[in-house]
């Protein structure tokens, strides 16, 4: 029975990809996804069926994957980062649900922005966090105000995704509300996450560059629970009192720093 893969490509380069992606995008003899994806993929899924659509084809995308994987093709529809976050993974769900349509789905997990931005800052995702997309095309302005309002409340770290278009007004709305909640924090702005491009932002909620961001970039607002030591974002995870505790005794500390490698084992060959 052929099956439709929904999967996730990470961030792009293809050494952040997962075993199980590869594995299904080399099966496959359909490929179907947004353009800049298929080119990311493109060394490995050379002499394959592809099919490539424009930014806001998501349905047309879904529509013809679900065609070929119910003809009897293996079919995989590729999605940047993870296709369960922002994804279309929904999407192709819910098409098949409302059309009575009867194939096997799997659904291959990648690397989303949020994991890839935050591995460049350090850990600032250690404590709870919450996921925004700032992009105002399919929910409303006043929906993504009303959630961000009460993650501030909860003093939550907050990972900004689509934050902004060629006008930065959302972007600035955001920044001008946190800074009613959270005062000197940090903010990290990532682009290009674990691909070509990459640049690193690191300031104060106060001195924030919005220059620096674009559709390309994750933005990373730390909660008060989140601080910068020699260079890394670290969030509190409660760990402190043990971490003091062993610290102050300088016995034990110096046993762990000291301690000598296990010896090698060998096993005999047959």
């Amino acid at each position: 029975m052929s099956k439709l893969y929904i999967v996730g490509v990470g961030p792009g380069k293809l050494e952040y990809l997962t075993l199980r992606a590869y594995e299904v995008l080399r099966k496959v003899s359909i490929v179907v996804g947004y353009g800049r994806y298929i080119e990311q993929i493109a060394p490995i899924i050379r002499g394959k069926t592809i099919f490539t659509t424009g930014m806001r084809d998501e349905v047309k995308r879904c529509l013809i994957a679900i065609r070929y994987a119910a003809q009897g093709y293996d079919t995989a529809l590729v999605c940047g980062g993870d296709p369960g976050v922002y994804g279309l993974a929904g999407l192709c769900l819910q098409i098949c649900a409302e059309l009575s349509i009867d194939i096997e789905v799997e659904i291959v997990p990648g690397i989303t922005a949020a994991l890839a931005g935050a591995c460049l800052v350090g850990a600032p995702l250690m404590r709870d966090f919450v996921v925004l997309n700032l992009s105002d095309i399919l929910i409303p302005w006043e929906e993504i105000e009303h959630k961000l309002r009460k993650a501030l409340e909860g003093n939550f770290t907050i990972v900004i995704y689509n934050p902004c278009s060629k006008k930065k007004y959302n972007i600035e709305k955001v920044f001008n509300i946190v800074r009613q909640y959270y005062h000197n924090t940090y903010v990290a702005i990532v682009k290009n996450a674990l691909r070509e491009g990459q640049e690193i932002y690191i300031s104060k909620i106060e001195n924030v560059d919005i220059s620096k961001i674009d559709m390309n970039t994750i933005v990373i607002i730390c909660s008060p629970h989140v601080y910068f030591r020699k260079g890394w974002l670290i969030a509190e995870r409660g760990y402190e009192p043990k971490l003091r505790k062993l610290l102050n005794d300088r016995e034990t500390l110096e046993k762990f720093i000291n301690v000598s490698p296990a010896p090698r084992r060998h096993s005999s060959a047959y």
